[in-house]
Formats: C-alpha cells, sequence, structure tokens
C-alpha cells in the first residue's frame, strides 16, 4: 500500500526540517511539500531532509491540498501540517483507524492544552454546523491531521484556498457517502509565529459556516430564514394585534406593513428553500449518473 504524506507549507523554514526527518524516521518514504510560494528557505530546507516539493505560485492551504490531491497517485494520503504540532508517529494511528473501523476518513482529535482560543471557538462553530446540517457529532472538524483514502480522496470537491479546507473535506465526504472516524492525538505548540488573523479569520469562518448551509443543505438555509422571518412578523403583529383589541384601532401603520412584509417574505423564502432542495437532489442525481 502506497502512502503520500502531503505537507502543505508557507514561511515554515524553522519547523519543516523537523517534521520531514520525523515521517521518515516513522517509516513514510513518499513525503510531499507543497509551498504557496514561500519567501524564506522552506523548499531548500524541506529538499535537504529528504521530501519532494511541489511549488505553487499562490498561497493558500485549500490550494495546496486540492493540487497535491489531483497530482499525487497513492492509495491512502496523510495530511499534516508543516508548523510541527503534530507527531508524525502518529499517523499509524490514523492509517489504523482506516482499516480496523473500515473508514474513509481518519481525523486526529487534538488534546486541548495548546489549542488556542481562536481555533477552539471556531472548532465549535463548525461541530455545531455540522450537527445541525447532518445530526453528525464530531470532536474535532477542524483538525489538520488526517487520513483519507484514495476513493474518498478522488472524490471530494474542494473549492475553498484556505484553512476552511478541512471543514470542507468533513463536508464533501458526508456528502458522498463516506464514514469518518476520529482519534486522540497530541497537539504540540506550533514553532514560529501563527499565521492566523481573528478578525479576518473569525469572518472568513462565519462566511464559510453560511455557505456551506446554503450549498450543502438549501432547505434547512432557507427555512431557517424563513423561520426568523416569521417570528420578527409575529412580534409586530402582536404589537398591532394588541393595539386594535385595546383601543379598536389600528395606529401603528407601520408596523402592520412590515409584519406584512415579512410574513410573506417567510413564505418566499420557505418557497425558495423547496425549489432549491429539488434543483440539488436532481443535480446528485445526475452527478451519480455521469459517474456510472
Amino acid at each position: 500500500m502506497k502512502v503520500a504524506v502531503i505537507i502543505p507549507t508557507y514561511n515554515e523554514e524553522k519547523a519543516i526540517a523537523k517534521v520531514v526527518r520525523g515521517f521518515r524516521a516513522a517509516g513514510f518514504s513518499d513525503i510531499y511539500v507543497i509551498d504557496g510560494f514561500s519567501t524564506d528557505r522552506t523548499t531548500d530546507v524541506a529538499k535537504a531532509s529528504g521530501a519532494l516539493v511541489i511549488n505553487r505560485d499562490r498561497h493558500g492551504k485549500g490550494d495546496a491540498i486540492r493540487t497535491a490531491l489531483r497530482k499525487i497517485e497513492a492509495d491512502v494520503y496523510v495530511i499534516s501540517d508543516g508548523d510541527g504540532t503534530y507527531d508524525p508517529k502518529e499517523a499509524r494511528k490514523l492509517l489504523d483507524l482506516l482499516k480496523d473501523k473500515k473508514a474513509h476518513m481518519a481525523v486526529g482529535v487534538r488534546d486541548r492544552q495548546n489549542v488556542g482560543w481562536f481555533n477552539s471557538i471556531g472548532n465549535a462553530a463548525f461541530n455545531m454546523f455540522l450537527w445541525f446540517a447532518y445530526n453528525k457529532r464530531f470532536r474535532d472538524t477542524q483538525s489538520g491531521y488526517r487520513a483519507l483514502t484514495k476513493s474518498l480522496a478522488k472524490s471530494v470537491v474542494l473549492a475553498y484556498d484556505d484553512f476552511q479546507v478541512e471543514a470542507e473535506m468533513t463536508v464533501e465526504a458526508l456528502e458522498k457517502g463516506f464514514s469518518i472516524a476520529e482519534v486522540p492525538i497530541s497537539y504540540r505548540k506550533r514553532i514560529g509565529k501563527t499565521k492566523l488573523n481573528p478578525l479576518v479569520d473569525g469572518w472568513k469562518i462565519g462566511l464559510a459556516l453560511v455557505r456551506f448551509l446554503r450549498d450543502y443543505k438549501p432547505l434547512k438555509f432557507f427555512w431557517s430564514l424563513s423561520a426568523a422571518s416569521l417570528a420578527i412578523s409575529l412580534v409586530f403583529f402582536y404589537r398591532v394585534f394588541t393595539e386594535f383589541l385595546d383601543t379598536g384601532k389600528v395606529k401603528l401603520i407601520g408596523s402592520a406593513l412590515l409584519s406584512g412584509v415579512l410574513f410573506l417574505l417567510a413564505i418566499e423564502l420557505l418557497i425558495a428553500g423547496l425549489l432549491a432542495d429539488l434543483l440539488g437532489q436532481r443535480l446528485k442525481k445526475m452527478a451519480k449518473h455521469l459517474d456510472y
């Protein structure tokens, strides 16, 4: 069985040698560093440490993983970060999980000791999304340490270029009927400074959650908006109705109009959800037919 280790990097010259050598010491020979146009010596250090380097002319972890899964042929893919946070020896846990649980994706669940507050919030948000959208409970959807079978790796469609790719892989796997299993792993402090920006990346997390729900679960997306619109409509209607009971007149004309508009909007969103879900189901059937 050929196992390809994929390590996306961007300016990780301080850590990459330790990471590559760690995987070599753990018995892995096919180690690929997918570099996103680093401005330091990351690629030189990676090559000197025994890795095969694939250079890209753009940044982004998602783009690196997408490139690797498209270009590299293997039976199993192990994905790890290049900052020294994951223990290369624990890749065997992921591979064993694929074998023992017969899963298509194995995800390493990080211990919380060295996971920062921003990562914890983002992780909780994505975990909650998966519970709401798929009724599935996961402990670490944002883990960067995972193993994929070839069938899954060649089937998932990854659109995000940044760190949202981990959650996207999970969603794509669930959408296409692949199984996912988790196993606890250690998690160390990264070597070097973090590249995360809480404000910018926090906005990206929120936007990604909305897009995931809209694109993969349109019925729940539009019905949630419909329910919110209906609830606000009822609040304004209650004010108008209670005033009418007290005075016999409707003085809050603006509230009455707003209540009516929001009620109509709720109906339209409900219909939009039904149509979007119908279209999505048709497209899925077409995609399955094309696969055959």
